[in-house]
């Protein structure tokens, strides 16, 4: 068998995309220059933007974060683009499964509503997977594709369970999508670089509330950049804000003039340093909590076409488990499939036990 580097062996793997009805990169969702965007007020500034966190597995764990409360915000502001953590490529073929579950109802809400959607995520594949095998980013075979089973030969049927009450709140479970290896630090940097990152173990069961807070998103910035500030060598976080920030103005800036309104959704992990950024382009920043509450309607569905791309991308995911190669990309892959599939099986709702979602150890 031909062997290729492992980075791309998910790319390979993923084959071809299914077109995606009612999601963002498609007609429904013409971008503002093709529909004529609204021009700004006489009392609105040329930009007004909103960056909006989400938690990744948590939307299916904690009552305190439904999904939906997103879509309150997009018929609520009425952003002309959303930009959203998704990688490139990935988001040209309407393969979201690249990305986090959420980043799919995002695209759909917004496909449905006529918003434009662009991807500003970047990063390599090595750069996100835990090394389970020695010299996991050393070429792995290529394989055919692996036959469909239940749930992806992990997890079997989600368990049921009651909203949470805050008792698992600060016990992180890693999430397969967002997941990034520890740096590598100087043993006498060790203990510093603990107690600056601490809050990352703290984030389980954050509520709506808590993910859009200005200042929680700072500290958890504050945090997650130690990986930065005490990491040697190459920092696999520091290339992907880098990359977020120029493929996020490079989007904003193609549509300059037409986009007065702005929306960004990204794991709250990135809030902070993406609100920040966007407010140095001279952007008017508003709150997505004070947004969410003027909702006139709030919705408490997720839309068919959602789940319906969300059963597209678990079929190609079970496609794409290797049969050999390293244990972390079909640890991966099997990850992702068990919390679409709790997804799907919960339409999008709360709540599931976070044990049945297979969760990685640290």
């Amino acid at each position: 068998m031909s062997k290729i580097p492992y980075f791309l062996a998910l790319t390979a793997l993923l084959g071809l995309a299914v077109e995606c009805e009612g999601c963002g990169g498609n007609p429904q969702a013409r971008s503002p220059s093709e529909i004529g965007a609204p021009q700004a007020t006489q009392n609105e500034p040329d930009l007004v933007a909103m960056v909006v966190g989400t938690v990744g597995r948590d939307h299916l764990t904690s009552a305190g974060y439904p999904l939906t409360k997103i879509a309150d915000i997009i018929d609520t502001f009425k952003p002309d683009m959303i930009l959203l953590q998704v990688r490139q490529e990935p988001f040209k073929k309407q393969q979201l499964e690249d990305a986090s579950f959420e980043m799919t109802y995002v695209n759909g809400v917004a496909g449905t509503s006529g918003v434009d959607t662009e991807p500003i995520d970047w990063y390599r594949d090595e750069d996100v997977l835990p090394p389970a095998l020695p010299g996991y980013s050393a070429a792995i075979q290529e394989v055919p594709s692996a036959k469909k089973g239940k749930r992806g030969d992990k997890g079997g049927e989600p368990k049921e369970v009651k909203p949470q009450n805050g008792s698992d709140k600060g016990k992180e479970i890693t999430d397969p999508f967002n997941y990034m290896p520890p740096p590598d630090i100087d043993p006498d940097m060790l203990d510093a670089y603990k107690s600056e990152s601490a809050m990352l173990s703290n984030l389980g069961g954050m509520s709506f509330a808590d993910a859009n807070n200005d200042d929680i998103s700072r500290k958890i910035w504050d945090a997650e950049s130690a990986r930065i500030r005490y990491g040697k060598g190459y920092s696999p976080l520091a290339r992907r804000i880098a990359w977020m920030n120029f493929l996020a103005l490079e989007a904003y800036t193609k549509q300059k003039g037409q986009v007065h309104r702005l929306m960004v959704v990204v794991n709250v992990r990135y809030r902070a340093p993406m609100e920040q950024m966007v407010a140095g382009w001279g952007a008017v920043m508003r709150d997505p909590v004070a947004i969410q509450k003027k909702a006139e309607q709030q919705h408490e569905t997720v839309p068919d076409n959602v789940i319906q791309e969300w059963n597209h991308e678990n079929d190609r995911l079970k496609d794409a488990i290797p049969r050999h190669g390293p244990e972390a990309l079909r640890q991966n892959i099997l990850e992702r499939i068990a919390i679409i599939q709790a997804a799907i099986d919960k339409k999008g709702t709360c709540c599931v036990e976070a044990s049945t979602l297979g969760p990685l150890e640290p």
